[in-house]
Protein backbone atom coordinates (compact mmCIF):
# COMPACT_ATOMS: atom_id res chain seq x y z
CA UNK A 1 0.00 0.00 0.00
CA UNK A 2 1.40 3.37 -0.98
CA UNK A 3 0.30 6.63 0.58
CA UNK A 4 -0.28 8.32 -2.78
CA UNK A 5 0.42 11.80 -1.46
CA UNK A 6 0.95 14.56 -3.93
CA UNK A 7 3.94 16.85 -3.66
CA UNK A 8 1.52 19.63 -2.64
CA UNK A 9 0.07 17.53 0.18
CA UNK A 10 3.51 16.64 1.51
CA UNK A 11 4.57 20.27 1.23
CA UNK A 12 1.52 21.31 3.26
CA UNK A 13 2.32 18.73 5.94
CA UNK A 14 5.98 19.71 6.14
CA UNK A 15 5.14 23.41 6.16
CA UNK A 16 2.79 22.89 9.11
CA UNK A 17 5.25 20.65 10.97
CA UNK A 18 8.08 23.10 10.44
CA UNK A 19 6.38 26.45 11.04
CA UNK A 20 3.26 25.86 13.12
CA UNK A 21 4.12 25.04 16.75
CA UNK A 22 0.51 24.17 17.63
CA UNK A 23 0.23 21.75 14.70
CA UNK A 24 3.62 20.20 15.54
CA UNK A 25 2.43 19.59 19.12
CA UNK A 26 -0.93 18.24 17.91
CA UNK A 27 0.82 15.88 15.48
CA UNK A 28 3.09 14.62 18.27
CA UNK A 29 0.07 13.96 20.48
CA UNK A 30 -2.32 12.49 17.88
CA UNK A 31 -0.93 12.15 14.35
CA UNK A 32 -4.17 10.87 12.81
CA UNK A 33 -6.23 13.77 14.16
CA UNK A 34 -3.60 16.29 13.07
CA UNK A 35 -3.50 14.82 9.56
CA UNK A 36 -7.30 14.87 9.34
CA UNK A 37 -7.31 18.51 10.42
CA UNK A 38 -5.44 19.46 7.25
CA UNK A 39 -7.30 17.05 4.97
CA UNK A 40 -4.61 14.38 4.64
CA UNK A 41 -5.15 10.62 4.84
CA UNK A 42 -4.94 9.41 8.42
CA UNK A 43 -3.24 6.18 7.27
CA UNK A 44 0.03 8.09 7.18
CA UNK A 45 -0.13 8.17 11.00
CA UNK A 46 0.77 4.45 10.97
CA UNK A 47 4.41 5.22 10.24
CA UNK A 48 4.83 7.54 13.21
CA UNK A 49 2.71 5.80 15.81
CA UNK A 50 5.70 4.38 17.68
CA UNK A 51 8.25 7.03 16.84
CA UNK A 52 9.04 10.33 18.48
CA UNK A 53 8.51 13.38 16.32
CA UNK A 54 11.61 15.24 15.20
CA UNK A 55 12.00 18.86 16.23
CA UNK A 56 10.80 21.59 13.92
CA UNK A 57 14.43 22.46 13.13
CA UNK A 58 15.25 18.85 12.25
CA UNK A 59 12.21 18.56 10.01
CA UNK A 60 13.21 21.78 8.26
CA UNK A 61 16.76 20.49 7.77
CA UNK A 62 15.55 17.21 6.29
CA UNK A 63 12.60 18.62 4.38
CA UNK A 64 13.84 17.80 0.87
CA UNK A 65 14.62 14.20 1.82
CA UNK A 66 11.30 13.74 3.59
CA UNK A 67 9.44 15.23 0.62
CA UNK A 68 11.23 12.85 -1.77
CA UNK A 69 10.51 9.86 0.45
CA UNK A 70 6.81 10.55 0.92
CA UNK A 71 6.17 11.24 -2.76
CA UNK A 72 8.16 8.29 -4.15
CA UNK A 73 5.57 6.04 -5.85
CA UNK A 74 7.90 3.03 -5.65
CA UNK A 75 7.92 2.95 -1.85
CA UNK A 76 5.21 1.13 0.04
CA UNK A 77 3.80 2.26 3.36
CA UNK A 78 5.53 -0.75 4.96
CA UNK A 79 8.89 0.46 3.66
CA UNK A 80 8.27 3.97 4.96
CA UNK A 81 7.18 2.53 8.32
CA UNK A 82 10.43 0.54 8.52
CA UNK A 83 12.48 3.64 7.71
CA UNK A 84 10.65 5.69 10.34
CA UNK A 85 11.40 3.04 12.96
CA UNK A 86 15.16 3.31 12.41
Amino acid sequence: MAYDLSAAQVDTLLEKLTNDEAFHAAFAADPAAALASIGLPTTLAECVSNASLASQADIAAGRASIQALLTDPTLSSQHIHELAAQ
